[in-house]
C-alpha cells in the first residue's frame, strides 16, 4: 500500500486480531472480546486455507489456516456488510448496507469501490465463475456484474420484495428468495425471471445448491423447502420445530448444514428429511460454510466465529472474553488496569489490555465505579449501598455496606480520603480508607453520576438528568460541597477537571460544557454528536474525549473548540474512557466491549486507504526466521522499521541505493507486526506475521 507523506497526518494501521488490532477507519484496538465484538453476516472460503468473514461496521476478518486463526484487514466503509463471494485466494466481493459494494484482487489488502446505482440494502451476492456476479436486496433489487468492470447492471425484476439470497448453479441458471415465499429463477442470466406461487407465505432466509438439480431454501419458522428437478418445482420437508433457519450450506446432495434459532447448527446426512442438532449456544450464527467435507466456519453476533475440522461432530468457539456491560475503567499506571460492570464482573489487566482476567465475581450487584490509588489499592461502588475494597490487586475484597443507597462514582484524594455519589443525592466520604463512611449534605435530590478531583482539596461532582444538570464543587477534600448549577437543560453524567479551573462535563443529547474560572461561568461546546455521552476524560486541558450511546467516540485537541466524531468502531454504548497518557486511552461498554488506542498513531485519507497501490513486497509471510522486504525501484536513502502491536519500534534498518532488505526476525516473539518503509518522497505500510 503506497501513502504519499501526508504532514499532520497519520496512518491506519491494521493488526492481528488475536492480540488486539486496528481498524483502518480509526486508530482502535479491540481487547475484549476477541477477535472482536462486532457482528458477522457472511462467510465464504476460496479453498482449504482462506477465507474472509464480513459484518458490521464494515468488519473484515481473514484466515490464512483454515479458521484456526483470524486476522483483520483493511475496511473500506463503515457501513453494515452483508455478503461475501470469495472468487479466489486473491479476489472478492462485498455487498451491504445502502447499496455499498467493494472489490479486492490482492487479497484484502486495498479494496475498489464498485457503483450500485442502488441506495437499498444489499443482502447477498453470488459469482459462479471467476467472471460473473450476481447481488440481490432490499425491494427487489437485482444486479449483475462483469469482474473486470467497476460498475454493477440493474437486472430487471418486476417483483419488488426484498431478497435475502441468490445462488447460480452456472452462468445464466440461478436462484432468488425473500419476503413472502419469494423464489425467482432465471435461465438466461437474469435477463429473465419466472416467480413461485407461495404456499405458506413465510420469508424465506437462504437458497444453496448441492449440485444441477438439487436446491433447498430455508427461512422462518424453521421452512424448509427442496428441489430435485433445478428448481421446476419445489417441496415443503418437515420444518426445524419452528426455529428460523438462517443459512445452509450442504457438502454433498445428502449432507447439509443449517444454522437455526438464538444460535444452534444442525446436520443432515438424508438430504433434509431429518436433522441433529451439532451445536447450540445463545448468540445467533448468521452464516455458516465448509471449506471441504470436514472443515467448516459459522459466523454470527458478537463477532463469534465457530469451527469444525469434524464435519460438524464437534465445534470450537474462536471468540473469547467476557460479555457483561461494563461501567467503569480505570488505570493505576500504564501496565495495570481494571474494568467492572454488571453482575459484579471485575476485570484486570497486568499488560496495558494485551490480555484481560476475570478476578472476582462474588456479588452480582451492579458494579458501577472503579478507582485505585496504586496498582494494589482499590475501591469499587455500586448498587445495594456497597462499596469493596481490596489492599492485593484484587485478589481479596473487603465489602462495606453503607445502607440502601445505590453509586455511581467513587474516587480517593489519598490513601485515607475518598468520596462516593449516586442516586438522589446521596454523597459519602470516608477518613480512614474506606473503613468508616460519613454521610454528608449534597444539597440537592438529583442522581449524581462522576466525581472529579483535580487536587486534594478541589473536587466536582457532575449529576441529573432532563432539566436538572448539576454541577457541585468542594474546596476542603469533599467536607463540604456547594451548588454550582442544578438548571442545566440536560444532565451531566461524566466530568474531568485536568486542573482547578479548568474542567468538563459532558451528558445526555451530546452535551459537553467547559468552565475556566474553577465553575464560575461555563460555556456550552458543539460535540459534534447528539448521541447521549456517558463519560469524559482530558489528559490536560487541551486533549480530551467523550464517549456515549451506539459506540459515540468524540476528541478534542483544542481544548473542546473543535470536536472530532469518529467513524464507529462498535455498536455498543460506551460507558466509560480512561487516558493513562495524551494518546493511550481505554474505552469500556455494553457486551464488555474493551477499545484502547495505541502509542503511536498513523494515518492517511479514506480515498488514499481504499484505491492505493503497493509498492512493496514483504516475503514470506507469514515467517519464522527471517523476511525479505523489497520494493519496485532502487531508494537512495530509505529506513525500514518493526513495529509490534503496542507501537514499540523492534526492529531498524536502513537502505542506500538498494531496493532489497533481509532481516532476522527469530528473536521476535509470535504474532502479528508492522512493516514501515519510509524514503524521501513516500511511506509504505505492510502487516507481517511470525510464527
Amino acid at each position: 500500500m503506497n501513502f504519499k507523506l501526508l504532514s499532520m497526518k497519520k496512518i491506519f494501521l491494521t493488526l492481528l486480531l488475536t492480540s488486539g488490532f486496528l481498524f483502518s477507519f480509526g486508530q482502535w484496538t479491540w481487547q475484549n472480546p476477541l477477535p472482536q465484538g462486532n457482528g458477522l453476516f457472511s462467510v465464504a472460503f476460496s479453498d482449504t486455507y482462506t477465507g474472509y468473514a464480513i459484518g458490521d461496521l464494515g468488519s473484515i476478518l481473514k484466515t490464512d489456516d483454515g479458521g484456526v486463526t483470524w486476522y483483520y484487514v483493511q475496511r473500506p466503509t463503515t457501513k453494515n456488510l452483508n455478503s461475501i463471494a470469495v472468487i479466489d485466494n486473491s479476489s472478492c466481493v462485498i455487498v451491504g448496507e445502502s447499496g455499498v459494494s467493494y472489490k479486492t484482487t490482492d487479497g484484502a489488502n486495498t479494496w475498489v469501490a464498485l457503483e450500485t446505482s442502488t441506495n437499498q440494502n444489499l443482502n447477498s451476492v453470488f459469482f459462479p465463475d471467476e467472471n460473473t456476479g450476481y447481488a440481490v436486496g432490499d425491494s427487489g433489487v437485482i444486479l449483475k456484474i462483469d469482474i473486470n468492470e467497476t460498475s454493477w447492471t440493474v437486472l430487471p425484476n418486476t417483483d419488488h420484495h426484498s431478497l435475502s439470497s441468490v445462488y447460480f448453479v452456472d452462468a445464466d441458471r440461478g436462484f432468488a428468495v425473500g419476503v413472502y415465499e419469494t423464489i425467482l429463477k432465471t435461465i438466461d442470466g437474469g435477463n429473465t425471471w419466472t416467480t413461485h406461487e407461495p404456499i405458506v407465505y413465510l420469508s424465506l432466509s437462504t437458497v444453496f445448491f448441492a449440485d444441477q438439480n438439487t436446491g433447498y431454501i430455508g427461512g422462518e419458522a424453521g421452512v424448509i423447502m427442496k428441489t430435485i428437478n433445478s428448481g421446476e418445482s419445489w417441496t415443503i420437508l418437515e420444518g426445524l420445530a419452528y426455529s428460523s433457519v438462517f443459512s445452509l450450506y450442504f457438502t454433498d446432495e445428502n449432507t447439509g448444514y443449517a444454522t437455526v434459532g438464538h444460535g444452534s447448527i444442525v446436520k443432515t446426512t438424508d438430504g433434509a428429511t431429518t436433522w441433529t442438532e451439532c451445536y447450540s449456544n445463545e448468540k445467533r450464527l448468521n452464516s455458516i460454510t465448509f471449506a471441504n467435507d470436514q472443515i467448516g466456519i459459522a459466523v454470527g453476533s458478537d463477532g463469534s466465529i465457530l469451527t469444525t475440522s469434524t464435519a460438524g461432530d464437534s465445534w470450537n468457539n474462536y471468540l473469547t472474553g467476557y460479555f457483561d456491560d461494563l461501567e467503569s475503567v480505570y488505570f493505576p499506571n500504564s501496565a495495570t488496569g481494571y474494568a467492572v460492570g454488571f453482575y459484579g464482573s471485575i476485570l484486570k489487566t497486568i499488560n496495558g489490555g494485551a490480555k484481560w482476567d476475570l478476578i472476582s465475581d462474588s456479588t452480582t450487584n451492579r458494579l458501577e465505579s472503579v478507582y485505585f490509588l496504586n496498582e494494589n489499592v482499590g475501591y469499587i461502588a455500586g448498587g445495594y449501598g456497597k462499596i469493596m475494597k481490596t489492599v492485593d490487586g484484587g485478589l481479596n475484597w473487603i465489602t462495606t455496606i453503607t445502607g440502601d443507597y445505590y453509586f455511581n462514582s467513587i474516587y480517593f484524594t489519598d490513601e485515607n480520603n475518598g468520596v462516593v455519589c449516586g442516586s438522589q443525592g446521596v454523597l459519602l466520604k470516608t477518613e480512614d480508607g474506606g473503613t468508616n463512611w460519613n454521610l454528608l449534605q449534597s444539597g440537592t435530590n438529583s442522581d449524581l453520576h462522576s466525581i472529579s478531583f483535580p487536587d486534594k482539596q478541589t473536587g466536582y461532582i457532575g449529576g441529573g438528568a432532563f432539566n436538572d444538570g448539576t454541577i457541585l464543587k468542594t474546596t476542603d477534600g469533599g467536607t463540604t460541597w456547594n451548588t454550582l448549577m442544578d438548571d442545566g437543560v440536560f444532565g451531566f453524567f461524566g466530568i474531568s477537571f485536568p486542573n482547578t479551573l479548568t474542567g468538563f462535563a459532558a451528558g445526555l443529547h451530546g452535551t459537553i460544557i467547559k468552565t475556566t474560572d474553577g465553575g464560575l461561568s461555563w460555556t456550552n461546546l458543539t460535540s459534534n454528536t447528539e448521541r447521549d455521552l456517558m463519560s469524559v476524560f482530558f489528559s490536560n486541558t487541551m486533549n480530551g474525549y467523550a464517549v456515549g450511546a451506539v459506540g459515540a467516540i468524540v476528541s478534542t485537541n483544542d481544548g473542546g473548540n473543535t470536536w472530532n466524531l469518529y467513524p464507529p468502531v462498535a455498536w455498543q454504548w460506551i460507558n466509560a474512557v480512561f487516558f493513562t497518557s495524551t494518546y493511550t486511552g481505554y474505552f469500556a461498554g455494553n457486551d464488555g466491549v474493551i477499545l484502547t488506542t495505541p502509542a503511536s498513531e498513523f494515518i492517511v485519507s479514506t480515498n488514499e486507504l481504499v484505491s492505493a497501490k503497493s509498492t512493496l513486497s514483504v516475503y514470506p509471510n507469514p515467517t519464522s526466521d527471517k523476511i525479505i522486504i523489497e520494493s519496485d525501484c532502487v531508494l537512495s536513502n530509505a529506513t525500514i522499521e518493526v513495529f509490534n502491536l503496542k507501537g514499540k519500534k523492534v526492529i531498524g534498518e536502513s537502505l542506500y541505493n538498494q531496493n532489497k532488505a533481509v532481516i532476522d526476525v527469530k528473536m521476535l516473539p509470535p504474532g502479528m507486526y508492522i512493516v514501515k518503509m519510509s524514503s524521501t518522497s513516500e511511506i509504505e505500510i505492510k502487516k507481517m506475521i511470525v510464527k
